[in-house]
């Protein structure tokens, strides 16, 4: 009889910055500077692993240092995973998830919108920076990225704080951290 290795997921956590118009990226750039909520992002995820789409790795173009930095791009064959530049390549989340969990490290998902979709499924917490501006583009010209929707009455409110720096920067924003209301047994099985 085999025996089955059995893995507990470490906390999984969705980290994103999103306009009022539920947009994250601009023509693969983020449509906003805001040094708190880049320092916030640098705080919350060093030393833990960070989880990302290709075209998220493009646009930030180098690994984040002291981090575990996984990149999940659907043209790695689905048999191989690689390791590269401190950077690891898997075909998929589900697989970008089982591989962090050894590290036994916090689980960030920064982006984009497809790992956001999938990970909504996952996340134990959600780290919102609201950026209240509606960012204007053209449907013909601009390539936009937006953040999927999720249900609120599957997330409860645990804070939100006002930036600091809204004043200084002509740009208001606002830090929310919400929890899955009913946690999810997350269990990997390794054969």
């Amino acid at each position: 009889m085999k025996e089955k290795l059995v893995q507990k997921i470490p906390e999984i956590s969705i980290i994103s910055a999103i306009s009022d118009n539920n947009i994250i990226g601009l023509n693969g750039e983020i449509p906003w500077n805001i040094p708190e909520d880049m320092r916030y992002f640098k705080t919350l995820t060093n030393g833990n692993t960070v989880i990302m789409g290709r075209n998220t790795y493009e646009s930030i173009g180098n690994p984040l240092p002291n981090r575990i930095n996984i990149i999940v791009s659907s043209k790695m064959s689905s048999n191989m995973n690689t390791y590269r530049n401190g950077i690891i390549y898997v075909d998929n989340l589900e697989k970008a998830i089982k591989l962090a969990s050894i590290f036994e490290r916090k689980i960030f998902l920064i982006g984009g919108y497809e790992i956001y979709r999938e990970g909504l499924l996952y996340a134990d917490n959600l780290y919102i920076t609201k950026v209240h501006k509606v960012i204007n583009y053209s449907a013909k010209s601009d390539k936009i990225t937006m953040f999927p929707g999720f249900a609120d009455d599957e997330w409860k409110l645990k804070s939100s704080k006002f930036g600091d720096d809204c004043r200084s920067i002509g740009l208001d924003y606002t830090f929310y951290v919400y929890s899955r209301k009913k946690k999810i047994k997350k269990f990997l099985f390794f054969k």
